[in-house]
């Protein structure tokens, strides 16, 4: 850390760590499911997609040409992808090793003395990890599979098709998969932390009574780039994605007055695609809208001990982002109350 003038601090870190796998994910006991299998990367809607679509579109015609009764490639559609045909073998990996990362941060903390009351800290993370541990499931396993140039044994292995139509499912059907934790790899990050905090000086506006203390507070996460590769198979991007929008954040404006206390609070999410690689020739709505919501909350302190509260999460019911379920709030406006009582 470097306070350069009273204003301004600039700050840095490098540092190399380790997760070690938990003993769940070492030795949970092994356990057997009839489930779906998840997306197929042969399939004929899914094999000109992936992070590598060549690559993909090659293994599944080299598997397909070694095993003539799947049929036709061309026309392929797995029913395991969205029925319980498929027998999943839960458990523990005990060949799991550690996680291993360097990372890298850099950024400041700025207090202008002619704002009084503002602190604005912008950091840079750059990280970059080896060994991954990642939980897997069949679909995973496929997508590792079809999707390296050097197809993988452990990935290829851990799911089986139909060699031969059974009466009830067509030959190519997975019928056997996995779910686990593997060390999947190597993930690079970077991007930026925003935070800001601002007291307003509310007294220097309403001299005539005691206005109380508003705080205004941002904090945002900017994700520039995230990339995933499994078992040296073609990096894939999975920013500006569903589960890693390039910006999500919030806003805190909090009042307090003497015993009251006023909260109100925005989650943002950004306009993001619905999945890494999604198009519309693979997926019927590959876009996802940006995503809102406001809360209210309030709270009364009766005395030392006791405080009440009291609030609406969700306030305009937001739904998420079509046709998500979960890219937003799935819940909808609810309300709550509740005490806070110390003895």
């Amino acid at each position: 850390r470097w306070r350069v003038t009273d204003d301004l601090m600039i700050r840095a870190s490098q540092s190399r760590n380790f997760r070690a796998p938990t003993l769940t994910q070492l030795f949970a006991p092994t356990n057997t499911v009839v489930s779906n299998a998840g997306v197929d990367p042969c399939d004929a809607d899914r094999i000109n997609s992936g992070p590598n679509p060549a690559v993909r579109r090659a293994n599944c015609e080299a598997e397909w040409a070694a095993n003539p009764a799947y049929g036709n490639l061309a026309t392929f559609q797995d029913p395991a992808e969205n029925f319980s045909v498929t027998t999943v073998t839960t458990g523990g990996n005990a060949n799991l090793e550690n996680e291993i990362s360097d990372t890298t941060t850099f950024g400041f903390v700025y207090e202008p003395g002619f704002l009084p009351g503002l602190t604005l800290s912008v950091d840079r993370l750059e990280i970059d990890l080896t060994d991954g541990l990642v939980a897997f499931t069949t679909e995973d396993f496929m997508a590792a599979c079809y999707d390296n140039v050097d197809q993988p044994v452990e990935m290829c292995s851990a799911f089986t098709r139909l060699a031969a139509p059974d009466g009830t499912n067509p030959a190519g059907t997975v019928v056997e998969g996995r779910t686990t934790t593997v060390n999947a790899g190597r993930i690079t990050f970077e991007g930026e932390v925003i935070s800001a905090q601002y007291l307003v000086p509310l007294e220097d506006v309403f001299t005539s009574f005691d206005p109380g203390q508003l705080t205004l507070g941002l904090e945002a996460t900017h994700t520039s780039s995230l990339t995933t590769s499994v078992v040296g198979a073609t990096e894939e991007r999975t920013d500006n994605t569903a589960d890693t929008p390039d910006w999500s954040g919030r806003f805190d404006a909090i009042w307090t007055r003497g015993p009251v206390r006023l909260t109100y609070q925005l989650s943002y999410l950004d306009d993001v695609v619905a999945e890494a690689n999604a198009t519309i020739e693979s997926t019927p709505n590959p876009y996802l809208e940006r995503n809102i919501t406001h809360s209210i909350s309030g709270a009364y302190e009766i005395n030392a001990d006791l405080t009440l509260r009291a609030g609406i999460t969700n306030l305009t019911d937001e739904e998420p982002s079509y046709p998500s379920l979960s890219y937003g709030d799935i819940l909808g406006r609810r309300y709550f109350v509740g005490a806070n009582f110390r003895f």
